[in-house]
Order: C-alpha cells, then sequence, then structure tokens
C-alpha cells in the first residue's frame, strides 16, 4: 500500500510500523542500524505484558514467529513471497528466512517458564510458516529444541499446525523423512495443504503449477496414515479460470479427502487484488483500488472468508456458482470456516449493518 493510500486510510500523521526505514527516520535513528525482525527477541515485550493479559494470550492459539518468505509465487498471496513486478516484468525471487534458533529458544523458555507459574501446561500453537517443509534442516534444528524444552519440562506439552505445499512434504518425505518424525514427536498435529483447484489451467492461472493433483492425495494420505496427524485442506475458490465444473471438481475433491483421509476442509473465496498482492499493485487496477480507499468499509469483502461480492467478482453468473461452491464446502463435516458476510454496493446500507453484526466474533478457530 503507498503512503498516500496509508494516509487516506487512517491519517496523514500515521506511520507504517512494519517499516524499518520509516522507524529509524521517525525515531531519529538514521545513524544506527535497527536489528532485522530474525535478529530481534520478543523477551522485553513479553516482560511489559501483564499476567492477566498473557495469560489470556497463551491460553489460546497463538502465532509463532519460526519464519517467513517463500518461494513460490501464488497470485493471490499478499505475503511476502517470489512476485513479478505488474509494471516492469522483473522477477524478484524470495526464498525462507528463519528467525535466529537461538533467540526462538530463549523466548519459548521464557514462555513455559512464565506459563507454568500461571498454572498453564501447554502451548496452541500456529506456525508462522507459509510453507513449514520449505527448509527441512532448519525445521529439524527448531523441532529439537522443542524436544528438548519438553524433556526440561515434564508434563508441559506442546501442540503445533502449520501450512504447507504438498509439493515440498512430498520432497521432505523422500528426501528428509526423519524431519516430518521429530516434528511430530515435538507436537505437530495438523498440516494445512494448499491445494486451491483441482485444474490445471486454474493452478497455471494462478502462479500455483507447483500442485500436482496425485501429489496432493499423496501427501493427505500420508498426514493420516503413516504420521496420524490431522490434513486441512486450503481450498480457495472463486479464480478467474474458474468454471462451475471446475467448481464442481473442487467441491467432490474436498469430499473425497474427507472421507477417505479425515481431512479437514478449510474453504476460502479468492480475492484476486488485495493490499500487497500483485493485482494490487498493478496501475491498470487504479480505479478498482481507489474504490476501496474511498470507501475503506467494503474492505470487509476482501476476506478471503466472505462470501463473492461485484468488487470482487464482477460476473454476475459465476459469483452464484462461486457462492454456491463455497457455501457447500462450509457444510463439510470438520469445516473450519466461518462465512463472513461481506459490506458491499450490492445491498442497501441496513443490510451492510446487519452484515456488520452478523460477523462478530468469527474467527477460523
Amino acid at each position: 500500500m503507498t503512503e498516500n493510500q496509508f494516509g487516506r486510510l487512517f491519517a496523514t500523521n500515521t506511520y507504517n510500523g512494519n517499516d524499518d526505514a520509516v522507524l529509524k527516520k521517525l525515531l531519529g535513528l538514521e545513524l544506527r542500524a535497527l536489528p532485522t525482525p530474525e535478529e530481534t527477541s520478543l523477551i522485553p515485550f513479553y516482560e511489559k505484558v501483564p499476567d492477566e493479559d498473557f495469560k489470556q494470550y497463551i491460553e489460546h492459539e497463538f502465532c509463532l514467529y519460526l519464519s517467513q518468505g517463500c518461494k513460490y509465487g501464488c497470485e493471490f498471496c499478499a505475503a511476502n513471497r517470489t512476485f513479478c513486478d505488474p509494471v516492469t516484468g522483473e522477477v524478484t525471487k524470495v526464498n525462507e528466512r528463519y528467525r535466529n534458533l537461538n533467540i526462538i529458544e530463549d523466548e519459548l523458555k521464557y514462555m513455559v517458564t512464565r506459563a507454568q507459574k500461571l498454572g498453564i501446561s501447554s502451548f496452541d500453537i500456529y506456525l508462522s510458516n507459509l510453507d513449514t517443509f520449505q527448509t527441512p534442516q532448519k525445521l529439524k534444528e527448531f523441532a529439537a529444541i522443542v524436544n528438548n524444552i519438553k524433556k526440561a519440562n515434564p508434563g508441559f506439552t506442546f501442540k503445533m499446525r502449520g501450512l504447507s505445499t504438498a509439493a515440498a512434504f512430498m520432497e521432505t518425505y523422500r528426501d528428509n523423512k526423519d524431519v516430518i518424525t521429530f516434528m511430530v514427536d515435538a507436537g505437530l498435529w495438523s498440516i494445512g495443504f494448499g491445494v486451491d483447484g483441482t485444474s490445471k489451467e486454474v493452478w497455471k492461472s494462478i502462479k500455483k503449477g507447483h500442485n500436482q493433483i496425485n501429489e496432493c492425495i499423496e501427501a493427505i494420505k500420508l498426514t493420516r496414515e503413516e504420521f496420524n496427524i490431522t490434513p486441512e485442506v486450503f481450498m480457495v475458490v472463486g479464480h478467474a479460470n474458474d468454471t462451475p465444473e471446475t467448481l464442481r471438481d473442487d467441491v467432490e475433491f474436498i469430499l473425497d479427502m474427507a472421507e477417505y483421509y479425515g481431512a479437514a476442509p478449510r474453504p476460502y473465496v479468492t480475492k484476486s487484488i488485495v493490499p500487497g498482492n500483485t493485482g494490487w499493485r498493478d496501475p491498470k487496477n487504479a480505479a478498482y483500488v481507489e474504490k476501496f480507499i474511498e470507501h475503506p468499509e467494503y474492505f470487509q469483502a476482501l476476506d478471503f472468508c466472505a462470501l463473492p461480492t461485484s468488487l470482487t467478482h464482477p460476473n454476475a453468473e459465476m459469483r452464484v456458482h462461486i457462492e454456491k461452491s463455497f457455501v457447500m464446502l462450509t457444510n463439510i463435516a470438520g469445516n473450519t470456516t466461518n462465512i463472513v458476510y461481506p459490506f458491499s454496493p450490492d445491498v442497501d446500507e441496513r443490510t451492510n449493518r446487519t452484515h456488520g453484526r452478523l460477523n462478530r466474533g468469527k474467527f477460523d478457530r
């Protein structure tokens, strides 16, 4: 998002705290480099959090910042990944970057010690990795850290889940199978695979050509049958190249995976232009972006859990098919996704207010 867009949405004196250059200028640190996120410990922050708030935080599933970055360039993704500049065509390669594992170890030790003082004996963790098995050796080192902490604190348990491409999981299974075993021993209980379609044409159109249907099925099967952990199937539907037939195939795929391997469905509706992704940065979409800057309430429609609208899916006929498929997917046993009702120009103000009330308290977990 540009500085101008940021200012129009919030305030002219609002600063982007995720930008180190902005922070250095704001704090007068031009001559002194800030540590990178990978070398920054969160312990000083945790120490400032009151026990009551800290307890509430760790009693629920929390995200552990383990790594960021993905070598794949899925078009709809706004995360830090390989991408092609829509103007210059220049491709920026991104690889996974792990945080300093010594810092992570110190953080976890601190959190476990404090948790035990607060009467808590388990952590429920969502790993930040965009593709958990992308860098197996680093993941193995992390698993060793968790297992050592568990040994030093008998009775304390870790329950972890994360994301993975089927490609990275299968490559790790073939070449570094022990890494998966070590992670399961450490507490990995579920892996969410980014399937996001079943058609080669659709995958190609969203730069997800690394997916192969047989490999997706094999990864899901092995997760359940060999490692006895829960496979989750991410199924993002409503891509530009989707058709009623591909959407039906997607629904049937999820039904099969749920029936045969007890996979948990995690369906979403794609939003091809969201802040941070390729579509948002493309100048040809400036008029589209302007609608959201002028009407910030419409950002609700960009939630991947939100039903499609004319803002996100202009073709009215396909919008009906997409909504129908998404709703069917959320009705499959084990589904984890709550439907979000979008704010949009498609309905009157009273209906938008009703949507807001219906959305209160909705989370994936």
